[in-house]
C-alpha cells in the first residue's frame, strides 16, 4: 500500500513543480529530492496555490500515515 501513495506523491509533486522530479545521479539529493525530503518534516511548501496545493497535501498525508502504520 506504501507504493501507491508514494506515487501520489510524486506525481503530485511533479504537478506542483510543473515538470518531471529532478533525481541525483551522484552521492547527494538533487534539489527536487531535497525539497520533498523537507516536506516529510512539514518543512516549506512548494509556491504552487490552488488545487495542486491541495492534491499535494493529501498524498504528503496520505504517505505519513502509510509510514507511520509501516513500523
Amino acid at each position: 500500500m506504501l507504493a501507491p501513495a508514494m506515487d501520489s506523491l510524486c506525481r503530485s509533486f511533479e504537478a506542483a513543480l510543473g515538470r518531471p522530479l529532478a533525481v541525483g545521479a551522484g552521492p547527494g539529493f538533487s534539489a527536487d529530492e531535497a525539497v520533498l525530503v523537507a516536506l516529510f518534516d512539514a518543512g516549506p511548501r512548494p509556491d504552487c496555490g490552488g488545487p495542486r496545493a491541495g492534491s499535494l497535501d493529501c498524498a504528503l498525508c496520505s504517505v505519513r500515515i502509510m509510514l507511520d502504520l509501516a513500523q
